[in-house]
């Protein structure tokens, strides 16, 4: 190697040093780390209100030792996963600092009209904090920008998919539970009959009205059964029942039979299955032993909607000749 290249390789070494040292992402020096939101009491929060990139939003109040689905009939919503992601809030520090410009908050996703998590924090006296959840460079980071503030810093402890903006994540989607092996009798009411399912002393199903040699379809009965025992909610709707929800000439109407097996008692509850709810895939739903009205999604009600008798019933096959 010449002195001139020789010369020129340490030049070039320094370059990349240099250019290390400017580009480099800076951390605050420690003096200035501290609380994201400073005097931030989780216990002060009343009200949490959660918007996603989409336009979806879900409103979780405060009420009594517990939380509700604001606007939902004050639905219970789970506290154990409500008040873990305020102390992860609480608990965001400023000691990693990425960016100071506005300019730089539509690339991290932090903006006010850009965004993956904008969240509202409302307390007791009505002031309100709010929390931008932006891009995560890596699994144990993510962007996040308190509103009011150009600063971005890198947190970690806190990701988008923890706080999601759908009523499901934040209840108990369990609608409708029962026994599978106490139901004795389905009824089932659609535009297409009425089919009623009876359930026979050895644990076999049959269905009233079969001809001779006919037999039921289990793998299209057993869906409905499934779902008679078993349904879970996309949202609760409320306590009121609207004419839009296009009950009181349901689509759908189960009734279901359960058995005590302990003292052979029989109860009876109804299911209906409403109108679709607005643009949405879901489907408006009533059960009788429930307060509530609420959504559910396509998959839980197709086979009740749509079920046929010839779908549901085994043809003997035709004698050859």
């Amino acid at each position: 190697m010449t002195r001139l290249q020789r010369i020129l390789a340490i030049v070039l070494v320094v370059q990349i040093v240099l250019a290390a040292v400017v580009f480099w992402p800076r951390n605050t020096a420690s003096a200035d780390s501290g609380p994201l939101f400073a005097g931030l009491e989780t216990a002060d929060i009343a009200k949490l209100t959660i918007t996603d990139n989409q336009g979806q939003q879900v409103q979780l109040q405060r009420q009594g030792g517990g939380w509700v689905l604001a606007g939902s009939g004050d639905y219970p919503a789970d506290s154990g996963k409500i008040e873990p992601v305020l102390a992860k809030i609480a608990a965001l520090q400023t000691g990693r600092l990425i960016a100071r410009s506005e300019s730089s908050h539509k690339r991290l996703q932090v903006a006010a009209d850009d965004f993956l998590r904008r969240i509202e924090m409302e307390r007791g006296d009505g002031s309100v904090e709010t929390l931008f959840l932006g891009t995560a460079p890596n699994p144990q980071a993510t962007n996040v920008r308190r509103d009011g503030e150009n600063e971005t810093y890198l947190a970690g402890g806190l990701s988008s998919w923890e706080v999601a903006a759908s009523a499901q994540n934040w209840i108990d989607a369990a609608y409708l539970t029962l026994s599978r092996n106490e139901i004795t009798r389905l009824v089932l009411e659609n535009g297409n009959g009425s089919f009623q399912f009876d359930k026979q002393d050895d644990g076999t199903w049959t269905m009233v009205g079969l001809g001779e040699g006919e037999a039921l379809n289990m793998d299209n009965f057993n869906p409905i059964l499934t779902q008679a025992s078993n349904m879970r909610m996309a949202a609760p709707l409320g306590l009121e029942e609207k004419p839009e929800y296009g009950l009181d000439d349901p689509q759908v109407k189960l009734s279901i039979t359960t058995t005590n097996s302990e003292d052979g008692s029989s109860e009876t509850s109804v299911l209906r299955v409403g109108a679709k709810l607005g643009d949405s895939a879901n489907y408006v739903v009533k059960w009788s032993e429930s307060s509530y009205y609420v959504s559910a999604a396509d998959f839980s009600v197709k086979n009740m909607i749509t079920r046929t008798r010839e779908e549901l019933v085994q043809i003997p096959p035709t004698p050859e000749g």
